[in-house]
């Protein structure tokens, strides 16, 4: 599974790929630590293969924010179905309602431990690996 995370502090993607490594599942994890990078990492990726499986979003990155970021992905014909979890510290309720009505497909609070965090990584892959089927489509991008 190919996940990218889009998140501009180190520390929190080093704790994402250590919870990643402790889940047990085999992932590759890419980061990109602004939402342009983002969008030119799918540009550079999206071939059979190479397209990430899942995004995990943070709201809060330099240059286009998480909502314009998202906003580009579901609008494209192509991104639109890469799942993307919008991965976020805020819990205001209106940050939740505007990244649903950009059609993120989840939207979780950072967990505050790094024993939560892994089971929160472990729950999400195996969600996404072996519960959902995803449209054909998504493995020819």
């Amino acid at each position: 599974m190919r996940v990218l995370v889009i998140e501009d502090h180190p520390a929190d993607v080093a704790l994402l790929q250590e919870a990643f490594n402790q889940s047990g599942i085999a992932v590759s994890m890419d980061a990109v630590p602004d939402g342009a990078e983002a969008l030119a990492y799918i540009r550079q990726h999206a071939m059979p293969g190479e397209a990430p499986h899942l995004i995990l979003l943070n709201l809060n990155v330099p240059g286009f924010d998480g909502f314009e970021v998202l906003e580009h992905l579901k609008t494209h014909p192509l991104w639109r179905l890469m799942p993307v979890i919008v991965f976020a510290a805020s819990e205001e309720p209106a940050d939740i309602q505007r990244a649903y009505d950009l059609q993120a497909n989840a939207y979780a609070v950072k967990p505050s431990t790094p024993e939560e965090l892994t089971m929160f990584v472990r729950h999400l892959c195996t969600y996404w690996c072996h519960t959902v089927t995803l449209p054909r489509a998504l493995a020819s991008v």
